[in-house]
């Protein structure tokens, strides 16, 4: 499928996706689960007794389908369940905001891939960076973070990607035309087929070299940052 082309003159700023765009997710959360379950271990094992991972993990879809207003809110849903954890074995519920800072801690710490640094160097001398995420990710400058100008976050908007929302206020924020906005990311459809919708240029950022999965065209795609600063000419 011959890919889409993208209009580079028009474009002002970049905006990012961060999980899977700009550092592998999976092992940051492996950690950070760890890291709560370590927690759970010391000061309410009864936890432990009662869930194993896949508990966890249910718990937590079932807490998010009664609260879908927590949805968009990965901090305020990861802490409602860790309440419902701790008040399900009679453990002090007040104390679930200790264990969240526990596990959002080791939520960020986080490696960049290896071209992030570079690649956002690059870009910066050339186009506005931001961030757009339906993540709670909040990693330190020693990643190259720093030179993103703003971060916009779905539980700050009250959307969460691909809602054409949290897009236009992205654009709001920059105060430019949504299709002087690309956005990168690595999900076809909450990061490319939303970002399109909304208006803004799109580049799928496929670091394994995938095969296009949906049937709407192709859009450009790049597999690091690096390849990305070359074809913008930065």
């Amino acid at each position: 499928m011959t890919e889409a082309s993208l209009d580079a003159a028009s474009i002002r700023a970049i905006s990012f996706d961060f999980d899977d765009t700009l550092w592998p997710i999976a092992p940051v959360m492996q950690r950070a689960e760890l890291a709560l379950r370590s927690w759970f271990s010391q000061h309410a094992p009864a936890v432990l007794d009662r869930y194993d991972e896949a508990g966890v993990h249910a718990l937590r879809q079932r807490v998010g389908q009664a609260n879908p207003e927590l949805l968009h809110d990965m901090t305020a849903l990861r802490l409602k369940t860790i309440r419902v954890l701790l008040d399900s074995v009679g453990a002090p519920v007040h104390r679930a905001e200790e264990a969240f800072s526990v596990f959002f801690k080791a939520r960020n710490d986080i490696a960049c891939y290896d071209d992030v640094r570079l690649g956002l160097q690059r870009l910066a001398s050339r186009f506005r960076l931001v961030g757009l995420t339906n993540g709670n990710g909040q990693p330190g400058p020693a990643t190259g973070l720093h030179l993103l100008e703003h971060t916009v976050y779905a539980r700050d908007v009250g959307f969460a990607k691909p809602d054409p929302r949290i897009f236009a206020h992205t654009a709001d924020h920059l105060r430019l035309e949504p299709k002087q906005i690309l956005h990168v990311g690595d999900h076809p459809h909450a990061d490319v087929v939303g970002a399109r919708t909304a208006g803004f240029q799109a580049v799928w950022l496929s670091r394994a070299d995938a095969t296009w999965p949906t049937t709407d065209r192709q859009p450009p795609t790049v597999r690091c940052l690096l390849e990305l600063a070359d074809r913008l000419g930065a």
